[in-house]
């Protein structure tokens, strides 16, 4: 098996990372079901296009860990497994975008060989006023 993710994982477990980001207001769902030859079928959707700049590949993936998961998982456990997910299809790029959209609104997230740490951050409401406008 190829060594997938390896430059990320190398300099963040090496060197750590923050992000200060914020989830944008667009959408992805997912569905799974077994069908009636007992095969796993699912089908997702998304209101961005995927290869935009705009995250859409991690949110479609933590819609669809999410479905799988059934509420098992809290929203850092999943957006960990949509990134593990990802990895495994080569997509050897960072976390932040399956964490943002695991975890919505605003945050400042730490990178690092431990995991992933979300600290508190709070923004002003005129801010968001003008980034919702």
């Amino acid at each position: 098996m190829p060594e997938v993710g390896l430059t990320f994982l190398s300099f963040a477990n090496k060197y750590g990372g923050e992000v200060v980001g914020l989830a944008i207001a667009f959408r992805a769902s997912a569905e799974w079901r077994i069908n009636t030859r007992d095969h796993l079928e699912g089908k997702y959707t998304s209101s961005t296009p995927v290869g935009g700049g705009l995250g859409t590949t991690g949110a479609v993936n933590v819609a669809m860990i999410t479905a799988i998961d059934k509420g098992r998982s809290s929203s850092l456990q999943i957006a960990e497994k949509a990134f593990e997910y990802e990895n495994l299809l080569g997509n050897t790029g960072g976390k932040q975008d399956q964490y943002f959209a695991a975890l919505g609104g605003f945050n400042h997230l730490i990178f690092n060989a431990e995991g992933v740490s979300k600290l508190r951050f709070a923004i002003d409401e005129e801010i968001k006023f003008w980034l919702h406008r």
